[in-house]
């Protein structure tokens, strides 16, 4: 595995902690939807085949749509977990 996929890893490993402590329902989705996010972003950096990469980008794409609909308290997800 690349060092990439290892901080990838490590922060959806993060936030699965972070999921099983709170008990927020709307925090919960938006921290799947970035949780999802991040998995499709690893899979693109590895994807060998067209029918992968295509596969890949349709998770990307509904991971981001999701996410940029939830930006800002991700933004302060992050933020809090990035320190």
């Amino acid at each position: 595995m690349c060092d990439t996929c290892d901080e990838i890893d490590d922060r959806i490993e993060r936030y699965c902690r972070i999921l099983k402590n709170v008990s927020d329902q709307e925090f919960n989705e938006r921290a799947e939807a970035l949780i999802a996010k991040m998995a499709a972003e690893k899979l693109a950096l590895h994807s060998i085949n067209e029918e992968d990469q295509r596969r890949t980008q349709q998770a990307l794409q509904f991971a981001m749509e999701n996410v940029e609909a939830h930006r800002g308290m991700l933004a302060g997800l992050r933020r809090n977990l990035d320190s």
